[in-house]
C-alpha cells in the first residue's frame, strides 16, 4: 500500500481509524447492562460475570504497549490489522459461547482491540499534515467517551429486548466494516524504530501490571483489605520495579524508561491517569443512580435503557467539544484545554453530588462534564506526541492509553466500593454513597489540574520525520 494514499485522502484515512477506535470503545460498555441478564442464563455469580469486563481490560492495558511498541518497529497499519482480526474473532467467540467461560475468553480476545488507539495516534503523526493533527486527535480522542456512553443505552435495549448474542453480532460487523476500511484506506509505515521485540519485558510488564489492575478491579468483591487484593498490589509493584530496572539493562527494551520519566512525559501519563480516575466513574454512577427506585426519594426508578440514555447527550457534546479542543490545542497549544477542561469537570462532579434530584439535573451537569472531558481528552496524547521521537510514537502513545484505562478501572472500582459502602440491609443505596463518590471524583479532577499546571509548555507537533526531545 503506497503512502500517497493517506496524502491524497487524509479525510478516508481519519474516517478509517476513527471507526477502528469507535468499534473498540463501544464494546467496552455495551456488556455491562447484560450482565445481569448472563448471570441469570449461565446461572453464575455476580461476580462471574464481572469477569466479562475484568478481562477486556486487563488485556486492553497490557497488549496495548506490546502492540505499540511492535506497530512502531514492524509497522503500524499490519500491527492495527491484526488487533483488529483478534478483535472480530473474540466477538464472534461471545456472540456464539455455549458457557461463561468461552465468553470470557472471547472479552480477553477482544480486548487486543485496545491497541488500535495508539496506533491510530501513530498513524495520525506519521502521514496528516502537521497543521491537521490536533483536529484529528481531537476526533479520535473522543471516541472512548462517545463509544462508552453510547455503549451502556444500546446494550441496556438489547438487554431487555433481544437476545445478548445480538450485542457481540453488532460489534463483529463493526469490527468487519473497520477491518475492511483499514485494508484499503491504511498506508505502509515510513517511519520504524530498528532492533526486536523485548519478550521477556512484556512477560514481566503483563503479570507486574496486571496485578494490580486485576486487584483494583475485583476489589469491590474481593475486598479492599484481603489478602488477595493486597497481594496482587505488592506483587505486582516487585515486578514492575523489577521490571524497570530490566528495561534500563536491556539493549531494544520494551519501553524505554528514560524517555517516560522526562517531565513532559511523566507528568502527562499521571494527570492522564488521575483524570481518568475521576472522569470514568461517571459511566458507572450516572445509570445506577438514574435506576434507584423513586420509593427511595432521590432515585429516578429507571430501567437500564432509558438511564443508559441519559449519557447520550454527554456523548454529543462530548464529540462537539473534542472537535473545539483540537482547535484550541492548534492556537494555544494542548496544555490550556488540558488544565481547563479537568476544572471544568471538578465544577461538573460538585454539582452532581449537591445537585442530582431529577433526570434533567443528570443531563445537565453531565453535559458540562462531557465539555470537560472533550476538552481535556484530547490534549493528553498531544501531549504525549510533542514529547517524543517520531519512532516512539506508538510505543508513548500505548503507554499513555493504558494510564488512562488504569485510571477508569481505579475510579470505577472505588466508587462501585463507595456505594456497596453505604447500602442498606434491603440492597438500596443511600444517597450519601452517590454524593461522597462524586466529590471523590471531584476531587481526583482537581488533583489532575495541580499536576498538570507543571507539564510543560509544548512545542507545536513536528512535521513527519523530524526527531523531536523534550527537555
Amino acid at each position: 500500500m503506497n503512502t500517497t494514499v493517506a496524502a491524497r485522502s487524509p479525510r478516508a484515512l481519519l474516517i478509517t481509524l476513527g471507526l477502528g477506535t469507535f468499534t473498540v470503545s463501544i464494546a467496552a460498555t455495551t456488556v455491562v447492562p447484560v450482565l445481569p441478564v448472563l448471570q441469570q442464563h449461565f446461572g453464575v455469580t455476580a461476580g462471574d460475570t464481572a469477569w466479562l469486563v475484568t478481562a477486556y481490560f486487563l488485556v486492553a492495558s497490557t497488549a496495548t504497549p506490546v502492540l505499540g511498541r511492535l506497530g512502531d518497529m514492524k509497522g503500524k497499519r499490519p500491527v492495527l490489522i491484526g488487533a483488529l482480526v483478534l478483535f472480530l474473532v473474540g466477538s464472534l467467540v461471545c456472540a456464539v459461547a455455549p458457557n461463561l467461560a468461552l465468553q470470557i475468553f472471547g472479552r480477553a480476545l477482544q480486548g487486543f482491540g485496545g491497541a488500535v488507539f495508539p496506533l491510530a495516534y501513530g498513524i495520525v503523526r506519521d502521514e496528516l499534515p502537521v497543521a491537521r493533527i490536533p483536529n484529528a486527535i481531537g476526533f479520535l480522542a473522543a471516541t472512548p467517551a462517545v463509544g462508552g456512553a453510547l455503549g451502556l443505552p444500546l446494550g441496556g435495549f438489547i438487554a431487555e429486548h433481544a437476545p445478548v448474542a445480538i450485542i457481540f453480532v453488532a460489534q463483529s460487523t463493526l469490527a468487519i466494516t473497520a477491518l475492511t476500511a483499514a485494508w484499503i484506506t491504511l498506508p505502509g509505515s515510513r517511519f520504524r524504530a530498528s532492533g526486536r521485540v523485548d519478550i521477556v519485558g512484556a512477560i514481566v510488564f503483563t503479570v507486574g501490571f496486571g496485578l494490580p489492575l486485576l486487584a483494583v478491579s475485583r476489589a469491590v468483591s474481593w475486598g479492599w483489605g484481603s489478602p488477595t487484593t493486597l497481594g496482587c498490589f505488592l506483587v505486582g509493584a516487585a515486578l514492575l520495579a523489577g521490571w524497570a530496572w530490566l528495561e534500563l539493562r536491556t539493549t531494544d527494551p520494551l519501553v524505554n524508561i528514560r524517555t517516560f520519566i522526562r517531565r513532559p512525559v511523566l507528568l502527562t501519563n499521571l494527570t492522564t491517569a488521575v483524570a481518568g480516575f475521576g472522569l470514568f466513574g461517571s459511566f458507572i454512577l450516572l445509570p445506577q443512580l438514574a435506576q434507584v427506585p423513586e420509593s427511595s426519594g432521590y432515585g429516578l426508578g429507571l430501567a437500564a435503557s432509558a438511564a443508559g440514555l441519559l449519557l447520550v447527550p454527554n456523548a454529543l457534546v462530548n464529540a462537539a467539544t473534542s472537535g473545539m479542543s483540537g482547535r484550541v490545542i492548534g492556537r494555544w497549544g494542548a496544555r490550556t484545554p488540558l488544565l481547563v477542561g479537568c476544572s471544568i469537570a471538578v465544577a461538573a462532579f460538585v454539582l452532581l453530588s449537591v445537585a442530582h434530584g431529577g433526570a434533567w439535573l443528570l443531563v445537565l451537569w453531565s453535559c458540562v462534564l462531557a465539555v470537560g472531558v472533550g476538552l481535556s481528552y484530547p490534549a493528553m496524547p498531544t501531549l504525549i506526541l510533542g514529547a517524543v521521537e517520531q519512532h516512539e510514537s506508538s510505543e508513548a502513545s500505548g503507554v499513555n492509553t493504558i494510564m488512562r484505562n488504569a485510571g477508569a478501572a481505579a475510579g470505577s472500582a472505588l466508587a462501585g466500593s463507595i456505594i456497596a459502602a453505604h447500602t442498606l440491609p434491603s440492597g438500596l443505596p443511600t444517597e450519601r454513597g452517590f454524593s461522597i463518590a462524586f466529590l471523590v471524583a471531584a476531587l481526583a479532577s482537581a488533583l489532575a489540574v495541580a499536576i498538570g499546571v507543571w507539564i510543560p509548555r509544548e512545542r507545536p507537533v513536528p512535521e513527519p520525520g523530524t526527531p523531536v526531545r523534550a527537555g
